[in-house]
């Protein structure tokens, strides 16, 4: 009897002996900071599954403020730009925190850039989704036309200005959706011509942006480009959804 049990423990796989697909689908289970901070150390194997493209393709980064959000922030740059080419879909919030210098808050600037530069970079850049929280500081949208698989973006400020030079948006021809905020938020003449959905969020500004006009009191308005239509909301002092299909709109008289 004790041999038999002593053979059936023998012939019990162990969790190294797992493919590394269900080893993947394990991981996934734990928050991408428990992965990259506990469970990548365990061996060579699981860091390289926790730093690979299947784990790595959802970053989710919420450093606001604090002691340690700077230094958190280096760490995750450094991680970027050995894995920023795999990330389809990137949250970042990174704030310094109330009563941070101006030293650190220029580096927290300049880590919210890298960190974009990061997942901008390489020959095939991936990143379909892209969420920059509000607060955090973007100073430079030079990282923006690099990002050609981009279908959705969410970014800006209520209390920060934002500039989309002429190249920014129009470079990507995937884009389908973007919710943009400024104070004042200045778009580009011309809109990557696949976009279906706009929000525009501008409370520093008494006047839309020349690409939108109005369309009644209700709050939507319609955006002309290269003759087709936009749907898109649009307020100075404040925002609200409204999604439309192509083609859903006819044209105005």
């Amino acid at each position: 009897m004790v041999r038999q049990t002593r053979r059936s423990a023998a012939a019990a796989p162990s969790f190294g002996s797992l493919p590394d697909a269900l080893v993947v689908a394990i991981l996934r289970h734990l928050d991408q900071a428990e992965r990259l901070k506990n469970a990548s150390l365990v061996c060579k194997r699981f860091q390289q599954l926790c730093c690979g493209s299947e784990l790595a393709a959802k970053v989710v980064a919420e450093l606001d403020g604090g002691a340690q959000a700077l230094p958190r922030a280096r760490a995750l740059l450094a991680w970027l730009a050995r894995h920023g080419s795999a990330v389809s879909d990137l949250e970042l919030l990174l704030t310094a925190g109330e009563g941070a210098s101006a030293e650190e808050r220029h580096e927290c600037a300049a880590l919210v850039a890298g960190c974009l530069t990061a997942c901008s970079s390489g020959v095939s850049c991936r990143l379909e989704e892209l969420r920059v929280r509000e607060g955090t500081p973007v100073q430079t949208t030079a990282w923006l036309p690099a990002m050609t698989a981009l279908k959705y973006i969410d970014m800006g400020s209520t209390d920060r200005p934002l500039r989309l030079p002429c190249c920014s948006l129009k470079c990507l021809k995937q884009l389908e959706g973007a919710d943009l905020g400024g104070a004042p938020l200045q778009l580009p003449a011309a809109l990557p011509p696949g976009m279906t959905y706009l929000g525009l969020y501008d409370k520093g500004s008494q006047a839309l942006p020349p690409q939108v006009r109005s369309r009644g009191a209700a709050g939507l308005y319609l955006c002309r480009e290269a003759g087709r239509l936009l749907a898109c909301t649009c307020s100075a002092s404040h925002g609200s959804y409204c999604t439309l299909a192509p083609g859903a709109l006819s044209k105005p008289g």
